[in-house]
């Protein structure tokens, strides 16, 4: 990922040296690749019968000699294999008469816990919605006013929002696992969290950034029908049977349906079991 870049300045800067470099690695067959905004991806193909260890090894280390070229604020490349497994088993939707939040958390909470759970199912993703986001929206100005740079204000945040094993407490014959609990239940909190001291005068988060609880920006859409809806990709564990796993997913389906709201829907988009 190259946060930021328009496409072309990632196929400049990021996708063509990538491809450049790993089109010297033996026995392939075909190099593409697609530049987005902030990110490149780039497929190898190799020819039948390759050891695809060694050659998963060989891009690696092609890869580790360009990636000092790579422009300052890229992520590092990441490789990996592709497995047909991986493909999704099945796809299915979520609709009905329902807010946008109570369709998400419904998938959420609810279908994917539940798929998740099953032998065979490795994990269920799931797309469209809205996703709840707390955002800390800094005033700059006065952040500087106060000397602190906003590296270590988003370190003070993530060092105040965690729970942390305290140890254990015996009483008898039996022992009590202590945690501190830090995790932030209120947006209230992040407001007061102390984030440096003047003068020796707190200063609070809320002095210098606005704390909302909203939600994530939307960057697609997912329409089912015509209507707003979700979609839940579900994917099997390597080596299983697809079939079994599906009627597993089905049966499971058949039962969540009874416990959803009477306007909504699950719908299969497609099932590879089928």
């Amino acid at each position: 990922n190259y946060e930021g870049a328009a496409p072309v300045e990632v196929e400049k800067m990021v996708t063509e040296p990538l491809e450049k470099m790993v089109s010297t690695v033996n026995n392939i067959e075909e190099v593409n690749s697609v530049s987005s905004d902030g990110s490149s991806f780039i497929t190898v193909s190799f020819d039948w019968g390759t050891d695809m260890d060694e050659a998963a090894n060989d891009v690696r280390e092609k890869i580790s000699l360009v990636k000092g070229a790579l422009p300052e604020g890229a992520d590092d490349p990441l490789t990996f294999k592709f497995d047909p497994s991986l493909m999704p088993l099945m796809v299915l939707s979520l609709s009905g008469d329902q807010d946008l939040v109570q369709l998400r958390h419904l998938a959420d909470e609810d279908i994917r816990y539940e798929l998740e759970q099953l032998e065979g199912v490795a994990s269920v993703e799931v797309a469209g919605g809205k996703e709840r986001e707390i955002q800390v929206q800094v005033d700059r100005s006065r952040l500087a006013s106060v000397g602190l740079p906003l590296t270590q204000l988003a370190g003070t945040l993530r060092a105040e929002n965690l729970n942390l094993p305290g140890g254990y407490l015996e009483s008898g014959e039996k022992e009590f696992f202590v945690r501190t609990m830090g995790e932030f239940t209120e947006v209230s909190q992040i407001e007061k969290v102390v984030i440096a001291t003047k003068g020796g005068v707190p200063i609070y988060l809320g002095d210098v950034a606005q704390v909302k609880d909203t939600f994530k920006e939307r960057r697609s859409e997912v329409r089912i029908n015509g209507k707003q809806g979700i979609i839940l990709v579900v994917r099997k564990q390597s080596g299983t049977n697809t079939v079994r796993v599906a009627d597993g997913v089905h049966e499971k389906l058949t039962q969540i349906e009874k416990d959803l709201p009477q306007d909504v829907e699950v719908g299969t988009v497609f099932d590879t079991s089928s």
